[in-house]
């Protein structure tokens, strides 16, 4: 086999083609039982699938660039997608006014299935030991149940001085999601003898069930010109995967979190309004980053998961200033946000020239950013518009608007590698 030393460049040329179709579909329907109770029942369908097809000349060559090793590469996928939601809500509402209590629970089901063939054709020298005639597939689904309940209740007036209240509301609720996913992926070679053989190494089954619980608890409160809200909410996961073909690769991963925020509100006129804000987010793996199973449908791109890895943790401030009139309407938001713990894609070379590629927790990423909103219709009353009638022009019938943002980005390693980037991205939308 060829080692990483002298497998130096990888040439390939080729074409690949996508296609694909999907439907979607929704209903919903309500129920009244009184003027105090109210149930909701719906549903949700969307489904696709699609296809690709790539045909690819791969070439290894050698510091010296001389060829170590070459072949043609055609190739074939077809996948499905979807999900279906059901859906039912109760909802009880109270003489008390803005008391509300609601109750939900949804089931989702997500199908996710894929089947790809591989032919290697016109091959020259050592190839690696995956660049061989195979077909690959995966044959999985998700299903989700969600209980959730949510209570809000106004905490009456205090007087503070004369004809000022403060007026207050606590509001409290839980979330209960349970996930259960299971898949079944295998590969199967043609060898040279003519026959297809199944490949153990590359046949795994593998079930994941995830728990998560969520309860939090809220407090806002109004005075005058100024508002507030804080909130606590308490997330815990619990992730059990099992793999019964080799049950080395069972694991386990708990996730326990305590997710604050807070904000601050001041409008000193109707028109304006000034909004400064903290909020943590949690962002837990998708099961594809954890998955340990090895996708080797393409010989030289190869993926695997990683079941070490932890959620990452987000903080945002922000703060928001905003003018609404009939005339012109502006937003203008400054924010910073930053992980320490980011979810990053990490791509190596094996000893045999393959890109392989897995994740870790080892993002440091910080982000600053301005946004502008703007929409503008100009006045009847200006000299400007007095002008423009003269034509019989009318330039309240003209609006302008614009989106455009700008961000700061720096990404840097929290491990010995000490990689950084840094830069600038934005953007711009107007119309008129």
């Amino acid at each position: 086999m060829p080692i990483a030393s002298e497998s130096k460049y990888l040439y390939q040329n080729g074409f690949n083609k996508n296609n694909g179709n999907g439907q979607y579909g929704s209903g919903e329907l309500s129920y009244e039982i009184d003027t105090l109770n109210l149930i909701n029942v719906g549903f949700n369908r969307y489904y696709g699938t699609g296809k690709s097809t790539i045909e690819r000349f791969n070439e290894m060559l050698d510091a010296d660039r001389n060829s170590r090793y070459s072949y043609d590469q055609f190739g074939n996928t077809k996948s499905t997608y979807g999900g279906t939601d059901l859906n039912a809500d109760y909802q009880r509402t109270f003489s008390v006014k803005d008391r509300l209590l609601t109750a939900s629970y949804r089931l989702s089901l997500n199908p996710d299935d894929s089947k790809s063939n591989t032919d290697v054709l016109n091959a020259t020298g050592t190839l690696p030991e995956d660049a061989v005639t195979n077909t690959q597939y995966t044959n999985a689904d998700m299903k989700e149940h969600t209980f959730q309940v949510d209570y809000v209740t106004p905490l009456g007036k205090i007087e503070v001085s004369d004809k000022k209240f403060f007026t207050h509301t606590l509001e409290a609720g839980a979330k209960y999601i349970i996930r259960i996913n299971q898949s079944h992926s295998g590969k199967d070679i043609f060898g040279a003898d003519g026959n297809w053989t199944p490949d153990e190494s590359d046949n795994d089954r593998f079930k994941h069930r995830q728990d998560i619980l969520a309860a939090y608890g809220g407090y806002s409160g109004k005075l005058d010109k100024w508002g507030m809200k804080a909130g606590l909410r308490y997330e815990s996961t619990w992730l059990d995967a099992k793999f019964p073909i080799n049950d080395e690769q069972n694991f386990k991963v708990d996730y326990s979190n305590v997710v604050p925020s807070v904000t601050f509100t001041y409008q000193p006129q109707m028109q304006h309004s000034i909004r400064l804000g903290y909020n943590m987010r949690i962002s837990r793996p998708g099961i594809w980053q954890l998955n340990p199973y090895n996708n080797t449908s393409d010989a030289n791109y190869q993926q695997v998961g990683n079941p070490e890895l932890d959620a990452v943790k987000t903080h945002s401030i922000s703060s928001n200033y905003g003018y609404f009139s009939p005339k012109l309407n502006l937003n203008l938001n400054l924010s910073y946000d930053f992980e320490n713990n980011g979810i990053e894609e990490i791509t190596s070379i094996t000893d045999e020239g393959i890109s392989l590629t897995t994740y870790d927790n080892i993002g440091k990423r910080r982000n600053a950013g301005l946004s502008v909103y703007l929409n503008w219709t100009p006045g009847g009353n200006s000299g400007f518009a007095e002008l423009m009638k003269k034509i019989k022009f009318d330039v309240t019938k003209i609006r302008l608007y614009t989106n455009m943002s700008g961000r700061y980005t720096s990404i840097k390693t929290n491990n010995d590698r000490n990689l950084s980037n840094d830069g600038f991205n934005g953007n711009i939308f107007a119309g008129l």
